[in-house]
């Protein structure tokens, strides 16, 4: 997998989708992973994407962020 930085036009686009949705209160993301608040936990993720988004290390929250958002938009599409 390529790292990639993110700027920060490209994480305000990400956070504008997540705007276009309604959050469930909670949401199993695959067969491993159960988020039991949801927009509490988009929220904290993009106050560390937001202090990070610039570190190609560091893009692990980026990655759920856009893992939670393709899960919301298959179970609205």
């Amino acid at each position: 997998m390529e790292k990639k930085n993110l700027t920060a036009e490209e994480l305000e686009a990400l956070k504008t989708e997540f705007a276009t949705l309604t959050l469930p209160e909670s949401l199993q993301l695959d067969q491993s992973m159960y988020i039991p608040h949801v927009a509490h936990t988009v929220e904290c993720l993009f106050d560390q994407a937001r202090l990070y988004h610039n570190n190609p290390n560091m893009q692990g929250y980026i990655i759920l962020l856009r893992r939670i958002l393709d899960k919301l938009k298959g179970e609205n599409g």
